[in-house]
């Protein structure tokens, strides 16, 4: 079986993406502290998370509005339709969040990562040490959980678009074939018949002498009847051929959509024997 297959490419989008939003601080940090921390946790967070693409809202914001900027990155992370939102406008299907606090000597981190779509939390640890180096280590091992967690999670979103745009083969249906071969069958008694009465009306024209007139008009009027019947069974027989052709042709036609995180693919495929 041959398969004609075009393809119309409607979507073209990265892989499933996380955003990692600006580290928000509380107390007596340095705020270049803080910075090197989220960016630390976005490098190494796209090291541990195959098939994820990672960045910060200092790449992703630039596409905001000014206004925008400042309504969505200063809401509060910890609410759901704040998570939402910012990660709607950023493009993002998760979205990180921490807080970095400062407690005396101690440096500590809360960090949070939510699913984009639903709010809901896909992740969470805290690390806390007394200088930079041992807060960046552990903030190195939340990374490669989340990451994780994450290259799960794509990995999950990949299997539900597959199992979305996988086509389950129909049995084959005869019924528009029946169709064809039973008005082929039928066009071809319609032009037998017509063969008959043809050879009978050039019988007919040689022995008409021979007849009695209620012999004759009787020959004469069943050749009529057969040509009017061969014809009828040769248009019949035509047009039924004609309609299981078409019908064949469309239900050999499928229309599928495929969505996958690099888009989305509408499909049309002609099947023919």
């Amino acid at each position: 079986m041959h398969a004609l297959v075009v393809a119309l490419v409607l979507v073209a989008e990265p892989s499933y993406s996380v955003v990692v939003n600006d580290f928000s601080v509380a107390g007596d940090v340095p705020p270049a502290h803080v910075t090197f921390l989220s960016e630390h946790f976005a490098q190494e967070l796209g090291k541990s998370a195959p098939g994820v693409s990672v960045s910060t809202t200092k790449n992703t914001a630039a596409a905001l509005g000014v206004e925008r900027q400042k309504q969505l990155l200063g809401c509060d992370t910890g609410s759901t339709a704040c998570v939402t939102d910012l990660a709607s406008a950023l493009g993002a299907d998760a979205l990180v969040s921490a807080d970095v606090a400062k407690l005396e000597r101690t440096l500590r981190i809360n960090l949070r990562v939510h699913d984009g779509r639903s709010g809901t939390n896909l992740y969470s640890g805290s690390a806390s040490g007394t200088n930079l180096e041992a807060v960046t280590d552990e903030l190195t091992k939340m990374a490669s959980a989340a990451g994780a967690r994450l290259a799960l999670e794509a990995k999950e979103r990949a299997r539900r678009v597959e199992l979305l745009g996988t086509t389950r083969e129909r049995p084959a249906d005869w019924r528009p074939w029946s169709l064809v071969i039973g008005g082929a069958a039928v066009a071809v008694a319609g032009a037998v018949l017509f063969g008959i009465a043809e050879s009978q009306a050039s019988q007919f024209s040689k022995t008409t002498i021979e007849l009695t007139p209620a012999r004759a008009t009787s020959t004469a009027q069943t050749i009529v009847s057969e040509r009017i019947a061969a014809g009828i069974l040769v248009g019949v027989g035509v047009a039924a051929a004609a309609v299981g052709l078409v019908w064949r042709l469309a239900s050999g036609t499928t229309t599928s959509v495929a969505l996958s995180p690099s888009g989305a693919m509408l499909m049309f495929t002609l099947n023919s024997p």
